[in-house]
């Protein structure tokens, strides 16, 4: 018997999704999807490493993935990232010696691109004793455990909490929801309306429009868009896509001006309501940083905080701090909150491919 690393193409898509399908530790970000989403939206090329174990003359069996894409950063260098823009996307394998080696091919190949590091963004911590990786846990998930009826579930979160999530609605606000199985375009103009606007008034630069009608395609009836409205504009927007038995809802966004009705409590409740309608068993707010604000507000539904771990291949000091609270980009922040919206969209979409 031996092992063998390959570059999985599209011949192999389909035992890749089936090994990713029932492997406990897989997570949204492992979905062959992506590997065509980040290549047309951003351009990165993707390395999808697939471990094969070969007995004689039996079928290959898959016994491990890890999905790379190389984003080359003019901000911050050349990097092979297992997965940029998700909360996940790690080493998936039957044991530890498998996921040593597919990190071992992941660092190998990064030398021969010439890459400045290798990450490995996993949901849990890895175990096997491999020394030159150096580890990071700045951020974690909130995860909420769902009750399958959404009004045993409106009525486990506080009064202080509930009167929240009722206030928007006596002020006149609304929620709208799209399936991403829908032709209709139009939610993802909306959606990109509030989106866009809300990161220009954070000073982060934008992604492109078409990576969430690409990701609306991919998941289809499992992409939720759901939309706030005050007296016919839209104020808060949100995607979520079920994968398993978790819904996630990694964009999501609220106009400022609205912020003192909580157009987004309004929102996010609807998200959690049709995950729980759904029967999904945990609702994934997300990854935040220990004490933000947005922490803070994900932690008041009851979500229980899950640490994530990232790993970095090709030394400590090329680890990247794209942290916007970076003191060396305040400055570009400030900047980038003046400009008028529509010059951000023309822009930001460039830029976001050079954030990891």
């Amino acid at each position: 018997m031996t092992i063998t690393i390959e570059n999985a193409d599209s011949r192999d898509e389909n035992k890749w999704s089936a090994y990713v399908a029932r492997h406990p530790g897989a997570h949204l970000a492992h979905c062959w999807a992506w590997k065509d989403i980040f290549e047309n939206v951003f351009g990165h090329r993707s390395h999808f490493l697939i471990a094969l174990k070969n007995i004689d003359s039996e079928p290959q069996v898959v016994v491990g993935v890890l999905p790379l894409f190389h984003v080359k950063s003019f901000l911050f260098g050349s990097a092979l990232i297992a997965v940029p823009y998700l909360n996940g996307g790690g080493v998936l394998a039957d044991d530890r010696e498998i996921t040593r080696m597919l990190v071992e091919a992941a660092s190998n190949l990064g030398l021969k691109l010439g890459v400045k590091y290798v990450e490995f963004r996993e949901r849990d911590r890895l175990l096997f004793g491999i020394t030159d990786l150096f580890e990071r846990s700045h951020k974690v998930v909130m995860l909420l455990p769902l009750i399958n009826n959404s009004q045993q579930m409106l009525m486990s979160f506080p009064s202080k909490l509930r009167n929240k999530i009722r206030r928007p609605e006596k002020s006149g606000f609304h929620v709208e929801e799209f399936s991403g199985a829908s032709e209709d375009l139009s939610p993802i103009e909306t959606f990109y309306t509030v989106f866009s606007q809300h990161m220009r008034d954070l000073g982060t630069p934008v992604y492109p429009k078409n990576l969430f009608a690409s990701v609306a395609r991919a998941f289809g009836g499992r992409c939720r868009i759901l939309l706030a409205w005050h007296e016919g504009k839209p104020t808060s927007c949100g995607l979520t896509i079920g994968y398993k038995d978790k819904v996630e809802i990694p964009w999501a966004s609220s106009l400022m001006k609205y912020n003192q009705f909580r157009p987004n409590t309004l929102l996010y409740w609807h998200a959690i309501k049709r995950a729980c309608e759904d029967g999904y068993a945990t609702f994934d707010f997300g990854r935040s940083s220990p004490d933000s604000g947005t922490y803070e507000f994900k932690r008041q539904w009851g979500s229980e905080p899950v640490p994530l771990y990232w790993y970095y291949a090709g030394g400590k000091a090329n680890v990247p701090d794209v942290n916007p609270k970076n003191p060396k980009f305040s400055a570009l922040v400030q900047c980038w909150m003046r400009l008028p919206v529509p010059l951000a969209n023309a822009i930001g979409p460039w830029i976001t491919r050079s954030l990891p």
